[in-house]
C-alpha cells in the first residue's frame, strides 16, 4: 500500500503505511523469533528434563544394584554364620559323643577287668597257682608227678540236718565263714585247696 500511494506522490500516506508497515513487519519478526526462542527454551527443558529423568533411573537403578549387592553380602554371610554355628554344633555334638563312648568303652574296660579278677580268682580258688597259670597262658595244663602227697577229705558231721532248719542265707553265710577258716588254714600251712562241693 505505501509504494502504490508514493508513485501517486502521496507521501505523508506512504510515509505513514510505511511505518505501520515496518511497526508490523517487527511486530511479526519478533513474535515468530519469540516463538522460536520459546520453542527452543521449551526444547531445551524437555531435553533437560529427559536427560535428569534418565540420571534420576541410572541412580535408581545404581542404588537398586547397591541394595541387592548389599542383600546378597547380608545373605552371604547369614549363612556364612548359620553354616558356622551348625558345624560348631555338629563337632560339639561328636566331641560330647565322643567322651561318651570313651566313658563308656573306659566302664567296659574297667567291668571287663574287674570280671577277669574275679575269673582269675575263681580259677586260683579252684585249681593250685601253678596249674592255672598255665591254663589261662596256654589253653591247657601239663599233668604234674607227685613222688610224696597227703590228701584230706572233710566233711561237716550232720550238716545236712542242721542245713534243713537254717534260711538259705543263713546257710550261705554259715559255710562261707567255714571255707573262709579252711581257705586261711591252708593258706598259712602251704596246702591248696582242690575242689568244694556243698558242705565238703
Amino acid at each position: 500500500m505505501y509504494k502504490i500511494y508514493a508513485k501517486q506522490k502521496d507521501f505523508k500516506t506512504a510515509f505513514n503505511l510505511y511505518g505501520d508497515f515496518v511497526n508490523l513487519k517487527d511486530t511479526l519478526f519478533s513474535n515468530e523469533k519469540a516463538g522460536l526462542v520459546a520453542d527452543l527454551q521449551s526444547k531445551f527443558e524437555i531435553h533437560k528434563r529427559d536427560n535428569e529423568i534418565k540420571l534420576l533411573n541410572a541412580d535408581k537403578t545404581l542404588k537398586e544394584r547397591e541394595i541387592e549387592r548389599e542383600r546378597v553380602i547380608i545373605f552371604s554371610m547369614s549363612a556364612g554364620l548359620i553354616l558356622i554355628i551348625i558345624l560348631a554344633i555338629v563337632l560339639m555334638r561328636n566331641n560330647q559323643l565322643k567322651k561318651k563312648n570313651n566313658r563308656i568303652l573306659e566302664d567296659q574296660k574297667m567291668a571287663l577287668h574287674r570280671e577277669k579278677e574275679k575269673s582269675d580268682n575263681l580259677l586260683l580258688n579252684i585249681l593250685p597257682e601253678q596249674v592255672a597259670f598255665e591254663l589261662k597262658e596256654k589253653g591247657a595244663a601239663n599233668p604234674k608227678n607227685y613222688d610224696l602227697v597227703s590228701i584230706l577229705f572233710t566233711d561237716f558231721v550232720g550238716f545236712t540236718q542242721i542245713a534243713s532248719h537254717m534260711t538259705p542265707s543263713d546257710l550261705v553265710k554259715e559255710l562261707n565263714q567255714f571255707f573262709h577258716q579252711f581257705d586261711s588254714i591252708a593258706s598259712k600251712n602251704n596246702l591248696e585247696k582242690i575242689k568244694t562241693i556243698g558242705d565238703s
